[in-house]
C-alpha cells in the first residue's frame, strides 16, 4: 500500500491511546483545530488500530508506546511494512533514553506525556505541511 500524503482540507489522524479520557480530549482538540471535514478516530489496542488501517485511510498516526496486547512499538513496526511515509508520532509517559532513541528510529518525531496542546499541534502541522516552516527539527529532545 501507498501512502497517498493528506487531503490538505480534510485531515485524518488515528491515536491510539489506551487511556480513553486522554485520547477523547486530545480528538476533541484536534477535530476542533485541523479544521472543517476532519476527523479523528481513537483505537485502544494496536490489533483494533491495525484492522481500521485496512478501513480507513489516515493521514497522520499518534500512537502511545504502552498498550494492553501488541505494544506501540510493535504496532509502529507494523504500520511502516505498509505505509513507510505515514507520519507518526510516538508518545509515552515511561520515556527513557533507550526508548526514546527506538521511537525516533521508527516514528516522525517523539512527545514525552505530559506535553502541551501547543507543541502537538505544531508537530502534525509541520508533518502535514500545513504550514512550512523550514527550521522545523524531525526529533528534537523532549526538552521543548
Amino acid at each position: 500500500m501507498q501512502y497517498l500524503g493528506p487531503s490538505i482540507t480534510k485531515i485524518k489522524v488515528m491515536i491510539l491511546e489506551d487511556e480513553l479520557g486522554l485520547a477523547h480530549t486530545l480528538s476533541a482538540v484536534l477535530e476542533k483545530n485541523l479544521g472543517v471535514g476532519s476527523s479523528v478516530k481513537v483505537c485502544s489496542t494496536g490489533e483494533v488500530a491495525l484492522q481500521m488501517l485496512q478501513i480507513h485511510k489516515f493521514d497522520l498516526i499518534i500512537s502511545d508506546w504502552r498498550l494492553p496486547g501488541m505494544s506501540g512499538m510493535d504496532f509502529i513496526t507494523q504500520v511502516r511494512k505498509s505505509f513507510p511515509e505515514l507520519p507518526i508520532i510516538f508518545m509515552t509517559a515511561f520515556g527513557t533514553d533507550q526508548i526514546e532513541e527506538q521511537a525516533q528510529v521508527v516514528s516522525d518525531y517523539y512527545l514525552q506525556k505530559p506535553f502541551e496542546i501547543a507543541e502537538l499541534t505544531h508537530v502534525i502541522d509541520q508533518l502535514l505541511r500545513l504550514g512550512i516552516d523550514d527550521s522545523f527539527p524531525p526529533h528534537p529532545s523532549h526538552d521543548i
